[in-house]
């Protein structure tokens, strides 16, 4: 069986070879976050590390979502345990971000929070403000980005930390 730190370094390695459809990385605020959750076992399908431009600013994010299982369109019993894989993995998100804010003081817009992809369980987090963050003016587009930023970082240090203890 594989140490804590080879475990690491292979969720490392990992998340250095995943590429989008254009064959981009990883964004580099993002990959930390994503080393984490591989390491914890989670299944990433989409990631962004967060982008500013004036006409659209962009916030981290990333999906959580179980690849479907072959041939689920014509059988419910695969949808059926699809869906429960996703959801177990929402519960556990959600009992790591109970964790995480237990003593953690943040804004409200800063928080992390749940949005539901399709019908059969996957998530994305994103901080809660992100849907908002088009509607502010520049400089404060710019000040909310890094702070959103700073939380999926400080996210991705307790989830680090929490793989090392368990």
């Amino acid at each position: 069986m594989m140490n804590k730190k080879d475990l690491w370094k292979e969720a490392e390695q990992k998340t250095a070879k995943i590429t989008d459809k254009l064959g981009k990385k990883i964004d580099g605020p993002i990959r930390g976050c994503i080393t984490a959750l591989l390491a914890l076992g989670f299944p990433t399908s989409q990631s962004c590390g967060g982008h500013y431009s004036k006409k659209r600013t962009v916030a981290p994010w990333v999906e959580i979502y179980q690849k479907p299982p072959e041939g689920w369109k014509d059988d419910l019993e695969k949808k059926r345990s699809w869906s429960e894989e996703n959801y177990k993995f929402a519960n556990q998100m959600f009992h790591l971000f109970l964790e995480f804010y237990e003593e953690r003081k943040t804004s409200f817009d800063t928080l992390l929070c749940f949005v539901q992809i399709g019908c059969f369980g996957g998530f994305r987090f994103q901080s809660t403000g992100s849907p908002f963050l088009n509607r502010l003016a520049d400089g404060e587009k710019r000040k909310k980005l890094e702070e959103y930023r700073k939380e999926m970082s400080d996210f991705s240090k307790f989830l680090k930390k929490k793989f090392f203890q368990n």
